[in-house]
């Protein structure tokens, strides 16, 4: 393929049918004005930023399904892996965890595309209503934790998974509700330790999207049960999780884990980096 621009000739290599079917759009709605394109060259590669909702490609791709009542999914991001739950009826009745490894950004969105297809295949099964994300941003900057630290912070593309839910979202029909993150690691963790870390937290997060009011946080986790996982905790006081997580850190306790039960795949041929770990079928009171 040819494309000559002023007096720049770019030669582009042959393209899979699907990019191909993509350009080839974005080039007809360019020139009837229907849409505005951004182009980035490199020295080895050219970036095109578009709308995906305007394209008719990501609409027959996402349409819309039959949504079942009080359905939801809980997403929890992190810089090198997505947690995600699903929860109904007070209960979590599917959990995985995508690792993300590529370090390279281009292969990094690669992954996260094949990550957001599964996440509406999942939407789709399970008819979901409703899906929450936490409400939050991190800044670039020297998180004083080391280099490698800072690379999975500073430059994994939240903003990039975000936009991308939403638009499937809003394509697919679905509500996507931004839900305040206050102690939903830790609640996550507490309460469904058996998900490990991401999928605990998708689960709070996920029971955050159906909460009534008076009910943003859920019943406390009692004395007797955590006596029985930390011996340490024995003979302390408290009467929220707040309170909970300040006894926690005065006693320099950890509540991290990972899942305890898992299987891995790989997601396609396109994306052999993306590690699936799922627990499906799960069910948590």
């Amino acid at each position: 393929m040819y494309i000559t621009t002023n007096n720049i000739h770019w030669n582009i290599p042959k393209l899979k049918a699907n990019w191909e079917v993509i350009l080839q759009e974005l080039s007809d709605k360019a020139k009837n004005k229907e849409i505005a394109l951004t182009f980035s060259v490199s020295r080895d590669s050219i970036s095109v930023i578009y709308d995906e909702q305007k394209l008719e490609c990501y609409q027959n791709k996402y349409v819309k399904y039959k949504k079942q009542h009080n359905r939801y999914m809980g997403i929890d991001l992190n810089p090198d892996r997505v947690g995600v739950s699903i929860y109904y009826d007070g209960k979590v009745v599917h959990s995985e965890m995508f690792e993300l490894t590529s370090k390279d950004q281009n292969e990094r969105k690669n992954e996260i595309s094949h990550f957001c297809d599964a996440i509406y295949k999942l939407m789709k099964h399970y008819g979901i209503s409703h899906v929450g994300m936490e409400d939050l941003s991190v800044k670039t900057k020297d998180h004083k934790k080391g280099k490698r630290f800072n690379g999975l912070v500073n430059y994994w593309i939240r903003t990039f998974i975000q936009n991308k839910i939403r638009m499937i979202c809003m394509l697919s029909g679905c509500i996507y509700c931004n839900i305040n993150p206050a102690y939903s690691s830790f609640i996550g963790a507490l309460n469904y330790p058996e998900l490990g870390d991401c999928c605990g937290a998708a689960s709070e997060i996920a029971r955050r999207c159906a909460y009534q009011k008076n009910e943003f946080f859920p019943r406390v986790i009692t004395k007797k049960n955590l006596v029985h996982r930390w011996k340490e905790m024995a003979g302390f006081e408290y009467n929220s999780w707040k309170g909970l997580y300040e006894e926690f850190k005065k006693r320099r306790l950890g509540w991290r884990s990972p899942p305890y039960n898992s299987r891995s795949s790989y997601m396609g041929m396109h994306s052999k980096r993306l590690l699936v770990y799922s627990l499906g079928g799960f069910v948590s009171n």
